[in-house]
């Protein structure tokens, strides 16, 4: 029988090479089982050499919701527009209009507190920095390329920038898988 032929994938010399973005362990902080602090889970995401990125990796990670028992602190409908990290270590995050129409957006003063800290406190993390460096110190919300309207948040003033702040972070640690 004669040998079958060789093809371009056949040979020995060939070097598959995949391109995988490595995981980075960050803490997301979600609003706990009765909504009053944040806790945070555990979760494993792909991050890359940029904070700006990472941190829109972050916030998207936050709206997809919590992957144990805690609660979530975005609608599941807001999309991220935009993020920005400004050399002073201001991160700028352009939600869509649903943070401000949403049914389910939070009403009530320590939601949208737990929803804003709980941003805050998730992309101020160091291994959100990426090889880059940025730092994320404050956090600024637009809401479809604009500071926020009159009608969302109710409770709190957005119209500058949030630092991270753990007095929202419950006491007992984070870390829930």
């Amino acid at each position: 029988l004669p040998a079958p032929e060789a093809s371009d994938t056949d040979t020995a010399d060939e070097a598959i090479t995949t391109t995988t973005t490595p995981t980075q362990r960050v803490t997301l902080y979600f609003a706990n089982e009765s909504a009053t602090t944040l806790s945070g889970e555990f979760r494993d995401l792909s991050l890359g050499a940029h904070a700006q990125e990472n941190c829109r990796a972050v916030i998207e990670a936050l709206i997809a919701g919590p992957q144990g028992n805690l609660t979530p602190i975005f609608p599941p409908t807001v999309e991220v527009r935009n993020v920005f990290l400004i050399e002073d270590g201001e991160l700028v995050v352009d939600f869509s209009q649903e943070l401000g129409t949403d049914p389910n957006r939070p009403r009530s003063a320590s939601s949208e507190a737990l929803m804003v800290y709980g941003l805050a406190n998730s992309v101020a993390q160091s291994a959100v920095e990426g090889e880059s460096g940025g730092s994320v110190e404050r956090i600024r919300f637009l809401f479809e390329g604009s500071p926020l309207g009159d009608s969302f948040p109710d409770h709190l003033d957005l119209s500058g920038p949030i630092a991270p702040d753990s007095r929202w972070l419950t006491s007992s640690g984070s870390g829930s898988r």
